[in-house]
């Protein structure tokens, strides 16, 4: 009896020493292949992982899957370094469960002009004021940036909402984009963000507001805000450094300090 289990015993062994030794001459998988992407020793050696990638059947279904998973900025890597913009309608579907802004930053790095009205859609879509409180600051953020740089005008009430955001990082991008339609695009139709944002609790809120603020006015050659309300707020500032700019507006409008 007990050479007989000890036959089954040694049976076992050889069984998985040989699925031990067949999956080191397996070929790697999309995430050994993944990695060697992003930190090859050598350029031919990514180029073979690159090609790998591409010829790997299952990919698409293993990345969307990859997106629930640890795996999931391996997967992003992917798609962004294979070009696959194929995956965007999955990527766009996700936004709202990016947490970290990493989804969202890379749909970015896949627009083109095929893909831009899609995703800038989808981004009007879900910055609506009922669908705002969803997202995450960083998936907010990331989506400003885009919109801002192509001179995409989002509706008035979309930004009254994503202004009023707790968040001062969401609010600091919201000034960011309306610097951007402005100094970029012509566009002041939410310039009136500025003077709002010269009355935010945080001084660096503030001081962006009034940096912004000089910025159109040299561009212009007048405030984007009444000669009266700026007095005002700049006679109420208490930071010096904002102070100090606020008063270099309304002194010298249009000109290079």
């Amino acid at each position: 009896m007990k050479q007989v289990l000890h036959v089954f015993q040694l049976f076992v062994w050889v069984i998985a020493i040989s699925a031990m030794v067949e999956a080191s001459y397996a070929a790697p998988n999309w995430t050994q292949l993944a990695r060697k992407v992003g930190i090859s020793e050598t350029e031919a050696e990514r180029l073979q992982a690159i090609a790998a990638l591409r010829a790997d059947t299952k990919l698409s279904s293993n990345l969307i899957a990859a997106l629930d998973s640890d795996n999931r900025l391996l997967a992003l890597d992917v798609i962004v370094a294979l070009s696959m913009r194929e995956m965007v309608p999955e990527l766009l579907s996700r936004i709202t469960s990016d947490e970290d802004g990493f989804l969202t930053l890379n749909l970015n790095a896949l627009l083109e002009e095929k893909n831009k009205d899609l995703i800038f859609s989808r981004y009007q879509e879900i910055l609506k004021p009922a669908e705002i409180a969803q997202l995450s600051p960083a998936a907010i953020v990331a989506m400003l940036e885009p919109l801002g740089r192509a001179g995409f005008v989002l509706p008035r009430a979309s930004v009254d909402e994503l202004f009023r955001q707790a968040f001062p990082e969401v609010r600091a991008a919201v000034i960011y984009y309306v610097r951007m339609l402005a100094l970029r695009h012509s566009r002041r139709d939410h310039v009136r963000v500025l003077s709002e944002a010269l009355r935010a609790g945080e001084f660096q809120i503030r001081l962006q507001a009034i940096s912004t603020l000089l910025e159109l006015t040299r561009s212009s050659g007048r405030p984007p805000v009444t000669r009266e309300k700026l007095t005002r707020r700049c006679e109420k500032e208490s930071h010096p450094k904002v102070k100090r700019q606020c008063f270099w507006i309304l002194d010298n409008p249009g000109s290079v300090p």
